[in-house]
């Protein structure tokens, strides 16, 4: 009977090892999929700064090219283009302001779930 009670407590034992390798293991594989889904969130603000970005600066050159054509031969349009110009830039500084504060928040709630 005694054999029977420590062959129960040896096998409960193990299973309670088990238990807890398997909770490590799933608490690692949680920890990867947050880093995997920060990164991909990290990247698609990042890929959406640059596009944006990127897109902005190209027109906004071509459209100062034209802008500067223009300055002898009809300054009035140019100075509403460069009007217009400028409230496009604060336009586009405004949306970039939210992605990097998207950005931030990011990464204050992976701070916050880390903890």
């Amino acid at each position: 009977m005694w054999a029977s009670f420590v062959a129960n407590e040896y096998d409960q034992k193990n299973k309670l090892v088990a238990e807890v390798e398997q909770n490590k293991l799933l608490t690692h594989y949680s920890a990867e999929i947050e880093k995997m889904t920060l990164l991909e969130e990290r990247n698609r603000m990042s890929k959406e700064l640059h596009d944006t970005l990127g897109h902005f600066f190209t027109s906004l050159s071509l459209s100062l090219d034209a802008s500067i054509a223009l300055m002898d031969s009809k300054p009035t349009e140019a100075k509403d283009q460069l009007i217009r110009l400028r409230a496009l830039a604060e336009k586009n500084l405004d949306e970039m302001r939210n992605i990097v504060h998207e950005m931030g928040e990011v990464e204050v709630e992976n701070l916050l779930v880390s903890k």
